[in-house]
């Protein structure tokens, strides 16, 4: 490609789509050719995340999300619950998609409408670099100010508008790790 590379993702058809510094791109057979326009992508701010929803969407973090199935566009901004345009991760979980953002932390998007979780915990209202599931029902998530893990199922009852505490454990040197900045995925 010949540019920086900022995200790859490997698609269903073993075709592979990427974000560059210029722009995104699809590569088909060794051909790689520009997004459509139509889609509306930045080619200046190009997204930092690329995967596929449990419908078969197309998505794109950052700035804001966006979801492509086949032709139609859905963009989710602050029109649909998404308050920060700076999507920094994205896990598709079934029929919802959890996604994390630079400054409001973390979202998960259900039914076309993006609610923000982050109101159940502090910790979970900052910048949020990467998250992750494990077998066990927890969400782990980075960020430039430690490693945490929550369950999924007391977060998404607080999506649900739920009166639920939520545990969100910290980890820390104490735990065995080297330092409590993360700073990239």
């Amino acid at each position: 490609v010949g540019m920086p590379i900022l995200s790859i993702f490997e698609d269903r058809d073993s075709t592979y789509w990427l974000a560059t510094d210029s722009g995104v791109f699809h590569s088909v057979d060794g051909v790689v050719r520009p997004a459509p326009q139509s889609w509306g992508l930045s080619r200046t701010t190009p997204p930092r995340v690329i995967d596929r929803d449990a419908r078969g969407r197309l998505i794109f973090g950052g700035p804001y999300l966006t979801a492509i199935d086949d032709s139609v566009v859905t963009r989710y901004d602050s029109t649909r619950g998404l308050t920060h345009h700076d999507v920094l991760a994205v896990l598709p979980d079934g029929e919802n998609t959890w996604l994390t953002t630079a400054d409001s932390g973390l979202y998960l998007l259900r039914a076309d409408t993006v609610v923000h979780v982050g109101r159940a915990d502090p910790r979970l209202r900052r910048e949020i670099l990467s998250i992750a599931k494990d077998s066990l029902g927890h969400l782990w998530l980075t960020s430039s100010f430690g490693l945490y893990r929550a369950e999924v199922a007391d977060l998404a009852r607080a999506a649900n508008g739920e009166r639920v505490t939520v545990k969100v454990r910290s980890f820390d040197r104490a735990d065995g790790l080297p330092t409590t900045e993360f700073n990239a995925d």
